[in-house]
């Protein structure tokens, strides 16, 4: 359909998301999952804008493979961990689209994850949805043929198993929530920051069972 002819609801049905991603150098078996996770995000409908961020071994190499947006330079601190407010105020001048899903890099999207999406966009107008992983012991690269999200959650359901409620390696919002973040770093952050933009009473938070996610596990 074109944008002539596109409603309110059609845009709410496939929201545009603008992901965002840290990864780690891809060596080993890091390589191999964060090469998974990031090539599931491709899959997703409507394809959404990826921009992997960092200087780190193998992300430039990934980007260029995948046509995704690179971002190399973030700042740090002085231990040399990439600070999450640089990467957010980045996502605000760069990104194309108006919602924003941070993502761990070795995070699995399913399909499901953009009706979850839009069942947050449908209940509140301004929120923060986070998504509760599952591992998944993922030692091979994925083919990403007819089926194989049939056969991963095969897979998901005989061997996987679903994590604490503290385990969230992805949240969702729109553009212009996080105006203020302090210098926290990547992977101490993430609680953090929910607690503090809800504190300011300008958001609903939700876990909602749409966002789906799995984490590949490299032990």
């Amino acid at each position: 359909m074109s944008r002539g002819t596109s409603s309110p609801e059609d845009s709410l049905a496939s929201p545009p998301i603008t992901i965002l991603a840290m990864p780690k150098p891809f060596k080993g078996h890091i390589d191999t999952i964060q090469r998974n996770a990031i090539a599931s995000w491709t899959k997703l409908q409507p394809r959404p804008e990826i921009i992997l961020f960092g200087n780190e071994e193998g992300v430039a190499e990934c980007a260029r493979e995948l046509g995704l947006v690179h971002i190399p330079e973030v700042a740090r601190n002085r231990n040399g961990t990439p600070l999450l407010a640089d990467i957010f105020a980045n996502a605000e001048r760069r990104a194309s689209h108006d919602l924003f899903a941070y993502v761990n890099a070795d995070i699995i999207l399913p399909g499901e994850f953009t009706g979850g999406v839009e069942k947050a966009l449908r209940t509140f107008p301004k929120f923060i949805a986070v998504g509760r992983r599952t591992n998944l012991e993922v030692r091979e690269p994925l083919e990403f043929s007819e089926g194989w999200e049939e056969k991963l959650k095969e897979r998901v359901h005989s061997e996987g198993w679903l994590e604490s409620y503290t385990s969230i390696d992805c949240f969702v919002f729109p553009r212009g929530t996080y105006e203020q973040v302090p210098p926290l770093a990547i992977g101490r952050a993430w609680r953090s920051v929910v607690h503090q933009v809800r504190a300011q009473e300008r958001t609903a938070g939700c876990r909602s069972d749409g966002l789906c996610c799995h984490h590949s596990s490299a032990s």
